[in-house]
């Protein structure tokens, strides 16, 4: 029952899933339909969907043991794909001059991914918590309600990463900090 519910738990707190949930709700309750149109193929067409068949194909290939990259050396250099993708996405944003915090919500997503490369060299930090923690942050800004919920849904997350052994406690508390640092700065920046 424990490994069932931290399934359930840990496949919905995907950020694949929730990045790319927030994204078409967010940008269509704040732009103009052509631009959020626009912003939301860039997301989820340049970003979510090339990861996904790129960790896919990893899997039946043999190349990665799972979709979460669980493995810290097969995670390392996995990480290369998502960084160029982010760069080049938030390169996109920024030259066509969308909305700043549309601009800078890929560019916080683009450092956090940077950073958990960095930090995988030591320990392999979660980025499913990481991405929700910082989620949470992205959403503050519509709705502080719905944000601390978010926030709050880290720590069953947290907790189901740690029960599917796809983290020990360490790493998912690395992924918290790194996401709670991000966001700070993301709600910074936007001041």
């Amino acid at each position: 029952m424990q490994q069932k519910l931290a399934h359930y738990i840990s496949n919905f707190g995907n950020p694949l899933f929730t990045i790319s949930v927030f994204a078409v709700i967010a940008l269509f309750m704040t732009e103009e339909p052509r631009t959020a149109l626009f912003a939301t193929l860039l997301i989820v067409g340049g970003i979510v969907i090339p990861i996904l068949v790129k960790s896919y194909r990893g899997v039946q290939k043999g190349t990665y043991t799972n979709y979460d990259i669980s493995n810290k050396k097969q995670r390392q250099s996995w990480y290369l794909f998502p960084t160029l993708l982010l760069t080049v996405i938030t390169i996109i944003l920024f030259v066509t001059h969308q909305s700043q915090p549309l601009r800078f919500g890929v560019l916080g997503a683009l450092m956090l991914f940077v950073l958990a490369q960095i930090v995988n060299i030591y320990i392999k930090t979660s980025l499913h918590v990481g991405f929700n923690t910082y989620l949470a942050f992205l959403v503050f800004p519509l709705s502080a309600v719905i944000g601390t919920c978010v926030l709050l849904f880290s720590i069953p997350l947290a907790w189901s990463r740690v029960v599917l052994k796809r983290h020990t406690w360490t790493e998912v508390v690395s992924g918290a900090a790194l996401g709670l640092v991000v966001g700070l700065g993301l709600l910074w920046g936007l001041r």
